[in-house]
This record gives C-alpha cells, structure tokens and sequence, in this order.
C-alpha cells in the first residue's frame, strides 16, 4: 500500500516536474492599464509604526509635529494600544496639536485605574468595592 502511494506520488511529481520548465515562464505586464504608471509617480512618504505603554504613544505626537514641520509626509501608520490611537487619530485627519489636546482632556486616572467606575456599579455593588479597597 505504502509502495504505490509512493510510486503514484513519485509519478505524479515527475509529470509536473517536466511540464514545467524554465523556459516557459512568462512574466506578464501590469493587467490594469497606467499601474505601472502610477506607480511610477508615487509621492515620497515614510511608514510609521508605533508601539505602546502610555507615555511612549503619546511621545508620537511630537514626532509627528517634527515630521509636519520638515514636511515628510506619513503614508502608511500602523500602532498598539495607545500609539494605534494616535496613529489612528492622525490618519483621521486630525492635526498633532489636535491630538495633543484630546490627551491633555481625558482624566488619565479613570480611564486606567483596574477596577469599574462607582457610576457603572449597582447600589448594593458599590458598598462591596468600597470595602475591598
């Protein structure tokens, strides 16, 4: 059984081993008329990414006043935890100085603090929280 698996495999192997050769490969141009022109005519830009932890995200937003200021375009933005929501935020169309000012916004402390707002809790709930603090 083992030997005409192997034998069939080997068969079937041999076949399109030699139907296709070197010779015959055909690079094709681009299929949609003017891509290649258009890549061609590509602005030039750089790729961001972006990690988290809290204050290195948001150190982005400084960089990306730089990188405004030296007009270097960022074409493509990629981030994790708080630097996806910056990078997010910019490629929105908001400015750094816009960005900056939401972070100066949000109460830091609530948005991270481990446990469940006093405002999400049931009455009888809030009494047990309070008392594991």
């Amino acid at each position: 059984m083992v030997k005409h698996l192997l034998l069939t495999f080997y068969v079937i192997f041999a076949i399109s081993a030699t139907a296709i050769s070197a010779d015959k490969i055909i690079i094709k141009p681009p299929s949609i008329p003017g891509e290649l022109r258009s890549l061609q005519n590509l602005e030039p830009g750089i790729g961001l990414a972006v990690s988290g932890g809290g204050a290195r995200g948001l150190a982005v937003i400084g960089i990306l006043k730089v990188l405004e200021r030296e007009h270097i375009r960022v074409k493509f933005a990629a981030g994790v935890s708080i630097g996806s929501i910056v990078m997010g935020l910019y490629s929105c169309g908001y400015s750094p100085e816009e960005i900056e000012q939401i972070a100066y916004q949000i109460n830091w402390t609530d948005l991270l603090s481990p446990g469940p707002t006093r405002r999400t809790l049931l009455t009888s709930q809030m009494g047990q929280v309070e008392k594991s603090l």
